[in-house]
């Protein structure tokens, strides 16, 4: 007598803002995966590059969503999910279109769900460089981890129990920092967050392209909004003087493969020093909505 086993299904989530020029070698690298049970939905954000037909010509099999306006990453991200949640998946991968994945990486990570209690995130192992020095890799026969408090952001996968407890990303974020933003509140809710020892290649900011005022600014504000959101006054302060520290003092230096570094550093520290002070004005103007969203995490987008 033959015994079924239900292989459970995972649902990618490509979010795409003109992401031609990288779709074209990090869909080849998820379509290379061994995983047998997954499907690849791919949510689009009023790209105007031709992505979405380059997309529908070459990849027949993925089901394309289309926002009706622009609404940034973390809103493309829920749509997604929602979607993935509607349509029965087990689990969601939050996938970049500015990456490469092994062979082995979905199933890898679908195994690691079932090594502990309460696991409701893995993340991967990023690699930031050249990709022509990430080669594939053969399974390992056990892969290893570590409990941690964020994983990348490029590629991630989560348990769609998470969604339905703790909501969606928050779509204020924009971009940047709603994925710390979630796994925060997933670890306050009792689920773990994992990091397993499984290779992704990043390309890096492929989803915002040539914007790097935006992704600067981005990252002073949405780091002042995590901390509202999430900490104590003094939690505060401590992240105010980190991003001064980091985007203002003279003599700071980024470390090169540091891409959070790298985007606080990207202007001079005059520049960076109005960044930091117009982040603070902003999250003061938003300050009792995001205050709400502290208290009442679930919040109108869930």
């Amino acid at each position: 007598m033959q015994s079924h086993i239900s292989i459970p299904q995972v649902c990618v989530v490509v979010p795409n803002k003109d992401g031609l020029s990288h779709l074209s070698y990090s869909l080849p690298s998820l379509f290379a995966s061994r995983y047998p049970n997954f499907q690849v939905v791919l949510v689009d954000d009023r790209s105007s590059d031709g992505s979405v037909e380059f997309v529908k010509t070459e990849f027949p099999t993925i089901r394309i969503l289309n926002n009706h306006s622009k609404r940034g990453f973390a809103a493309t991200v829920n749509v997604g999910a929602r979607y993935a949640i509607e349509h029965g998946a087990e689990f969601v991968a939050v996938f970049n279109s500015d990456i490469k994945i092994q062979e082995w990486s979905i199933a890898g990570a679908v195994d690691l769900f079932a090594v502990g209690k309460n696991i409701g995130v893995v993340g991967f192992r990023e690699i930031i460089g050249d990709s022509g020095s990430y080669s594939a890799l053969s399974a390992p026969g056990r892969v290893a981890w570590v409990v941690t408090e964020n994983v990348t952001g490029c590629f991630f996968m989560v348990k769609t129990s998470v969604f339905l407890k703790i909501g969606f990303f928050d779509e204020d974020y924009f971009m940047y920092g709603e994925d710390n933003d979630f796994f925060y509140r997933a670890r306050r809710a009792g689920f773990k967050t994992i990091s397993a020892d499984i290779p992704v290649w990043h390309h890096g900011e492929g989803t915002i392209g040539g914007r790097p005022l935006l992704s600067t600014w981005l990252g002073y504000r949405n780091a002042v909004r995590f901390a509202v959101k999430n900490l104590g006054p003094l939690g505060v302060l401590r992240i105010i003087g980190v991003l001064f520290y980091c985007g203002c003092f003279p003599h700071q230096e980024a470390e090169c493969r540091d891409l959070y570094l790298k985007r606080l550093r990207r202007f001079n520290p005059l520049l960076n020093l109005l960044l930091v002070a117009a982040s603070c004005a902003w999250n003061l103007f938003y300050l009792p909505k995001t205050l709400w969203l502290r208290f009442f995490p679930l919040g109108p987008q869930s």
